[in-house]
This record gives structure tokens, C-alpha cells and sequence, in this order.
């Protein structure tokens, strides 16, 4: 790949103690000869051909793991992982052996990190299939099982996907409709991280907006959904319920007029039912300030969330006819103009609008998304900068299959195999040319026709330092059966925990990442809309 990040890749560079330039052969994870077992790290190839070197240090009571290529528990260490090192101990120190679980929260203010699992991924192809195993239960502080849905019939709550969802034993199941038993699967969870905390997210995209506004404008059905969704998340020991409306007054079926008022009045409801069984009640809302002035009374329904999750991404996607990143960190200067299809759609403006209509900071967590947003573009010779013309989205990934969205690990295989994945035809192996905006901090990667849009280990960790910045309750993650949960490519979710380490060490951004109005930020090139 070849990087254009200029400034912005400095600040990648992190030169571990005596690891030297001399050390790196690869771009592998290995333990670092000074802090063995405890510490590790990896060379990255610059675009000049010279090393860089970045250094990660393991939770307390863990180690890095050469076998699984991440930090595990220091009993389950190789015997001999620091044989032949002279600088660091020959052999894991017996008073680093855990107690009842790795730390998750560092000494200083607590962040959250709610991590979203979407469980149609079990379904797909090969290794992009995920399962309630393959969640770390160390790396967030929250997770959410999407999505469970309603019933427009009953008005109740009720499994999504009884099939994967539910156990043959429970209420209206047999083993021909119910199996996998995913929703206490999931719970258990808690048997491994006594401090993890589960919610069951009800509602997603794919379920609409109209049926929502049917039962939140009546006060009969919202007691029966209410009721059964405080039932359903008790019956199988959720700490909470997150309800994920897209949108209030918005999309088709919608209540313009009345849908404002009358989910406030169902927020208060439903969070007076939870608080009453000792339970948390969040929300995933929309990043986008028009959408949410529609949507939402925030200063009235932030007394009733214990928090909520900004959706902080999609803020450009295959559905208009050019480019865009998916979630910027600023606006650039031409977006200033309310005419502009870029105007506010970025991850500050995004947080200074809660914060301007009264949304308490430490109860916006704010979404990272672990895919990206792709585009075609009219030939590979187009213009191929931002806002440039499209002719459609990019070809689905071959795990996702979802036309303009790939996941991170789909990115990391295009990016970087041998052989160009037959998804996308009209690209060339190891091609990709990637520009990262002065104003938005995340990249973009073009090859051949094909442009996407995407967050990396280095965008994450910003936003997360821009979280600590603003001292917000902590970030989300959408979702975590996108990262590289694997671990092909290096340790396992490689994004999540990039997000988690920075989180923990309060790191703030660096002034030249802290842009206001007319800073001159904008270095990627632009097309005339």
C-alpha cells in the first residue's frame, strides 16, 4: 500500500526502548527482548522503505502469546518464550500470575466501551462467520447482542432469530425452530468478566421506523412492549436494554409531527420500568444533527438513559453519487456551506450538537465503525479525491456480500493479499493508494475504480484520544464481527483493543489534531460538486 499521510504518519511512529531499525525483518507481532514476557512489538514498512517500530505492553498478569499471536494468560505462555533473551527475565515472574480476571479499567476516569455483535455474522461465509466464542470478554466494558425485534401484531418483544437466538426448550420453541441457545450463551460471558455488562439491542435498521411509531404514539402498546422487553432481557439475564429506533420522524411510515414528543414520553416509560429491576436502558441515535433535531428532545431524554451510543459513522456511503469517508473527525472548509451534502456530517460537529442541545458528556459514547464505505468510480483514470463522481457502490466483500460496505478484515485481505480477492475484478494486488485528509484524520484507499473509505489502528486511536479530549463517557464499536477477530493479520482485534489501550491511557489529542474553523486542514484533493 501506499501511504500518503504525511504529517499524520508521524505520529505513528513509537520507538520501543532498545528495539532498533536493525531488529525488524517483518511486519510480524513479536515479543520485545526487553520486556519479555510482558511487552511486544512490530515493524512497519514506511513508504520510503525505512522501519517503524510500535511497542504494545500486555494487560497486568498477562503476556504476549507468539502461538496465538496475542496476550494471554501467563500460565498459558510457551515455557520457553524468553529463552535466549539477556536483557529481560528468562521466565514469566510468578507474581504476575491473575487473580480472578484481567484488569479491564486502568487507575484515572472510567471510559466506556460499548461493543455491538451483530448475529446474522454467525451466518456468514467461512472465516467471516462469528460467534458468541470468538468475543473477547476482557476488551469491552458493555457488549450488545443485535438485534431482538417486535412483534407488530402483539406489540411485544420477541426474538429476532429464534434459530440462533433461542434454545428448543424455551417459550414457543421446539428443536426444529430453536437451537443454538445464543441469547444465555452470550450472558455467560459474565461467568469469564464478572464486570461485563450485556444489553439486548432491540430494533436496527431492518426493522424500520413506521411499526415504532405505531407503538410509541399508543399508550397501550408501549406498556405491552415495554413489559415484555423488560421479561424478555430479565428471562435471560441482560443488564439492560438498548433500543435502536432509526429514526423518529424519519424514513417511511414515520410520525413527523408527533414522534418527537412521543418517544420522550416512551423513553421515560421504558427507563422507569428497567430502573425499577435494577436495569440500564440506552439507545443508538442518529450522528446526524438534522436527523436528531427531528428525532430527538435530548435534554429531556438524557434524563432518563443511563447513556447513549452515537452512531458516529455512515456519514457518507454508496447510496449518493460520490465519494465520501465514512466518519471524518472535522468538517473541511467547504462544508461550512449548509448546502454542502458534506455540512455537519463529521464526528465533532456531531458532538457539539448533543452537547449544545444539553446531553451531559459522560453519557455520549461515540461510535467507531470497524468498515468501511466504498465506492465505483466512472473508469480507473477518474478523478478519485473526495466528493468525486461515482457510478454506484463497490462490489460487496466476500464475507459480508453487502454491496459499498467492507469489513475491516475484508479491507486487511485486499489490502494485502498476494492475489486480489475476484471481488473486485478490476483491481491490481498490493495497489492501493491511501490518502489521509488533514481535516477528517482517517483514510481513504483507492485501486483501479474502486475507493473506500475506512477507519485504521491510527484513525481509532485518534478518535479515542478526541473522546478523552472532550471527556465523553467512553466509545462504541460497530461492530466487533468486523474487526480481524481472528487475528489473520496480527492479534486478535486489532481496532478494538488500539481503542480500548487508548481509552485507559487518558491520552489526549496532540494540539496539531485539535482543529477549529479556517485552520487550512484540508490536504486531500476535491472534486467540484
Amino acid at each position: 500500500m501506499r501511504i500518503l499521510y504525511g504529517a499524520y504518519l508521524l505520529w505513528l511512529v513509537h520507538v520501543a526502548s532498545a528495539i532498533t531499525p536493525d531488529d525488524c525483518h517483518d511486519s510480524l507481532f513479536h515479543v520485545d527482548p526487553e520486556n519479555c514476557p510482558t511487552s511486544y512489538y512490530r515493524c512497519y514498512s514506511s513508504a520510503d522503505g525505512s522501519w517503524n517500530i510500535e511497542k504494545h505492553d500486555c494487560p497486568a498478569g498477562t503476556g504476549f502469546n507468539p502461538t496465538i499471536n496475542q496476550c494471554d494468560w501467563i500460565d498459558n505462555l510457551p515455557d520457553n518464550i524468553c529463552d535466549g533473551f539477556t536483557d529481560g527475565p528468562t521466565k514469566p515472574p510468578t507474581s504476575a500470575a491473575p487473580t480472578t480476571h484481567r484488569p479491564t479499567q486502568p487507575p484515572g476516569d472510567y471510559k466506556r466501551l460499548a461493543c455491538y455483535f451483530g448475529a446474522w455474522s454467525f451466518y456468514r461465509k467461512n472465516e467471516g462467520s462469528f460467534d458468541i466464542d470468538d468475543i473477547d470478554p476482557f476488551m469491552c466494558t458493555h457488549v450488545f447482542y443485535a438485534f431482538a425485534n417486535m412483534d407488530n401484531h402483539t406489540w411485544k418483544a420477541v426474538a429476532y432469530d429464534p434459530w440462533y437466538d433461542l434454545a428448543p426448550w424455551d417459550e414457543g420453541c421446539d428443536g426444529d425452530h430453536c437451537h443454538y441457545d445464543s441469547f444465555r450463551r452470550f450472558n455467560k460471558l459474565k461467568e469469564v468478566n464478572p464486570e461485563l455488562k450485556t444489553f439486548l439491542s432491540i430494533g436496527g435498521w431492518n426493522t424500520g421506523s413506521g411499526q415504532w411509531s405505531q407503538m410509541a404514539i399508543d399508550p397501550a402498546k408501549r406498556k405491552t412492549f415495554i413489559e415484555s422487553a423488560v421479561k424478555l432481557a430479565e428471562t435471560f439475564g441482560f443488564n439492560g436494554v438498548d433500543f435502536d429506533w432509526e429514526y423518529p420522524g424519519s424514513r417511511d411510515g414515520a410520525d413527523v409531527e408527533h414522534d418527537k414528543e412521543d418517544f420522550s414520553i416512551f423513553v421515560e416509560e421504558f427507563a422507569a420500568a428497567l430502573h425499577a429491576k435494577n436495569m440500564l436502558l440506552s439507545a443508538a441515535t442518529a450522528a446526524d444533527p438534522v436527523k436528531a433535531e427531528v428525532a430527538y428532545d435530548i435534554a429531556r431524554i438524557m434524563r432518563a438513559f443511563d447513556f447513549i451510543n452515537i452512531m458516529s459513522y455512515d456519514y457518507h456511503g454508496g447510496w449518493e453519487n460520490f465519494t465520501g469517508v465514512n466518519s471524518p473527525m472535522y468538517h473541511r472548509q467547504e462544508e461550512l456551506d449548509a448546502m454542502h451534502p458534506g455540512h455537519l456530517y463529521n464526528l465533532n460537529d456531531t458532538v457539539n450538537y448533543y452537547l449544545s442541545q444539553g446531553a451531559p458528556k459522560n453519557k455520549l459514547n461515540i461510535g467507531i465503525a470497524t468498515y468501511g464505505r466504498g465506492f465505483t468510480l466512472p473508469s480507473a483514470n477518474s478523478e478519485s479525491g473526495i466528493y468525486c463522481p461515482t457510478t454506484g457502490p463497490m462490489p460487496g466483500g466476500p464475507y459480508t456480500s453487502e454491496p459499498g460496505m467492507w469489513s475491516y478484515i475484508e479491507l486487511l485481505h485486499a489490502f494485502n493479499d498476494d492475489v486480489m480477492l475476484p471481488e473486485l475484478p478490476d483491481a491490481t494486488p498490493k495497489a492501493w493508494k491511501t490518502t489521509v485528509d488533514g481535516c477528517y484524520l482517517a483514510p481513504y484507499a483507492v485501486n483501479g475504480p474502486y475507493w473506500v473509505g475506512y477507519d485504521d489502528e491510527i484513525s481509532v486511536s485518534l478518535k479515542a484520544q478526541f473522546i478523552n479530549l472532550r471527556e465523553l463517557g467512553g466509545g462504541m464499536i460497530f461492530a466487533l464481527d468486523y474487526d480481524d477477530f481472528k487475528g489473520a493479520f496480527g492479534p486478535r482485534n486489532p481496532l478494538g483493543w488500539k481503542i480500548r489501550e487508548t481509552l485507559d491511557s487518558g491520552k489526549t489529542l496532540d494540539p496539531e489534531f485539535i482543529i477549529g474553523d479556517n485552520s487550512g486542514c484540508e490536504s486531500a484533493p476535491v472534486c467540484n460538486l
